[in-house]
């Protein structure tokens, strides 16, 4: 992962911002898997591969996107170089002024950035599944020929907030299916987070 900040209105600011968004990543997808994450700025040469973080302040409301999923968020310094709309996807959160102003505005973006990261990790959109719940609007045959894993699961953190109930948060079902991709984080490194000490005494 690495940082590609195109606004920000101060350095204190800005690093409060990185810290939200890597605490909500860790805190909220890597502490249940055998994956972590390293951070640091986008290197402006060589060819070492990274997903992209960029962040902006200024947003009318809250704004994220990957554009593309998994591997595809990957890029190279000279790829990043080019200018829009040929520039490679990553993980793009847009701030808004409020983001940071009580815990109800953070907890939002919060459940905004657990849903992007989602992407990066190769996760699509729930309410896209062809054998969607009945009765949950939104629910689309889009993508008929991917690859489903468990369930329909309109709490999932994949859905969209206004088709489904997601609860801002991993689901016991989003965490059963990130398991069977990634498998489980050694208990010797499991993070002491209140999602995955519940996860384990729910799941194991």
């Amino acid at each position: 992962m690495c940082w590609h900040v195109l606004q920000f209105p101060t350095p204190a600011e800005l690093q409060t911002a990185q810290a939200l968004v890597t605490r909500t990543i860790t805190e909220g997808w890597l502490s249940l898997i055998n994956l972590d994450a390293t951070w640091t700025d986008c290197p402006t040469s060589g060819d070492a591969r990274h997903v992209r973080v960029l962040l902006r302040s200024g947003d009318a409301n809250y704004n994220g996107t990957t554009l593309r999923p998994g591997t595809l968020t990957l890029s190279t310094a000279a790829e990043r170089m080019q200018p829009p709309p040929n520039d490679p996807p990553g993980l793009l959160m847009g701030f808004p002024a409020s983001w940071n102003q009580s815990d109800g505005d953070r907890a939002q973006f919060q459940a905004l950035i657990l849903h992007e990261f989602g992407h990066v990790l190769g996760f699509g959109h729930e309410q896209d599944r062809p054998d969607g719940v009945g009765g949950v609007a939104c629910y689309t045959d889009d993508f008929p020929n991917t690859v489903k894993i468990g369930p329909p699961d309109p709490t999932s953190i994949m859905g969209w907030s206004y088709c489904d109930t997601a609860l801002g948060q991993l689901s016991l079902e989003d965490i059963r299916g990130l398991r069977s991709v990634y498998g489980p984080r050694p208990t010797s490194n499991v993070q002491p987070t209140m999602i995955g000490i519940l996860a384990n005494h729910l799941l194991n």
